[in-house]
């Protein structure tokens, strides 16, 4: 099982537009790293939500699934 919070966890991805180089960042240094520096739990709802929006533009699926207002694991 993958730790998607770490760093290089995802995929970095060709970059197009500046966002691309921003968002690689991200995948570089972790979500988790990226949360907690802009004031988000390392691995709650907003670093869950994070992680899909990365994986996606990864060409990943989406790791956290929404059931019930949480996010949780899908277990392939």
């Amino acid at each position: 099982m993958n730790n998607w919070f770490k760093a290089n966890a995802i995929p970095q991805v060709e970059v197009k537009v500046g966002c691309d180089e921003f968002e690689n960042i991200i995948r570089k240094c972790g979500v988790g790293f990226a949360c907690e520096w802009f004031g988000h739990d390392s691995e709650g709802h907003f670093a869950k939500e994070t992680v899909n929006a990365l994986c996606e533009r990864s060409e990943i699926n989406n790791p956290f699934a929404l059931k019930n207002g949480e996010y949780v694991e899908v277990i392939d």
